[in-house]
């Protein structure tokens, strides 16, 4: 006997939820990846730039540099003098890559590693992995039924 076209699968209760899920992760992430690595972008989309008196790191503000061109930076309690060509600046337990700087403005790369990525990445990693396990597990599920439908041994 023919099925018609109009029949519907069952399926399980949350699978449609996890599709709509997973195929919203898919997309995002890929948005995620063209935003970071577009050709077409004239600068790094993680720099950002900052005047004099802005935060660079929790409360450390940029203070701009001195006539040497070393460059100032300060917090409520401390001043710090770092010279022209250092690469990077830390503070706080935390890092910025400098990029660049002029005697009132600085570019910065954050350090989203620590911040964003870094706990954004190991779920990225925990929400594949459980989605790979749980479509196995699945597909395991259904063709240990088909095969006891069809009276075939196991093992």
């Amino acid at each position: 006997m023919r099925k018609s076209f109009l029949h519907v699968k069952k399926r399980a209760p949350g699978s449609f939820l996890f599709i709509l899920l997973a195929a919203g992760a898919v997309l995002a992430f890929g948005l995620w990846v063209f935003v970071s690595i577009n050709p077409f972008q004239p600068t790094n989309p993680f720099l950002r730039q900052v005047t004099i008196g802005q935060s660079v790191i929790g409360d450390w503000r940029y203070g701009g540099a001195d006539p040497n061109g070393a460059m100032k930076f300060y917090d409520a309690y401390q001043y710090v003098t770092i010279p022209a060509n250092s690469p990077k600046f830390a503070a706080d337990g935390e890092f910025v890559t400098l990029d660049g700087h002029t005697p009132s403005t600085l570019t910065f790369e954050p350090a989203y590693e620590s911040e964003i990525i870094g706990p954004a990445s190991y779920l990225w990693i925990i929400l594949a992995i459980s989605a790979i396990l749980a479509l196995a597990w699945k597909k395991k599920r259904h063709s240990v039924a088909k095969m006891r439908k069809q009276g075939k041994r196991l093992f």
